[in-house]
């Protein structure tokens, strides 16, 4: 709803500014929320993979041990 919006006309470069504060906070929360996500989600996906060396490793170690 632009009723919403706060606008003003910056005088020296013609810009349309927007002066919604709240607006600019909420934002950038669900920006940091998003980086957040993103940075578990990688931080998942290295478990991941470093379980995945360790059960290789662990089944290379068993059938040494076998032989």
């Amino acid at each position: 709803k632009m009723s919403e919006h706060k606008f003003i006309r910056d005088a020296t470069s013609n810009a349309i500014i927007n002066t919604d504060i709240d607006g600019l906070r909420k934002y950038k929360a669900r920006k940091a929320e998003s980086r957040k996500i993103v940075d578990l989600k990688n931080e998942v996906d290295s478990i991941k993979e470093e379980m995945s060396e360790i059960k290789h490793l662990l089944i290379k170690l068993v059938d040494n041990q076998s032989r």
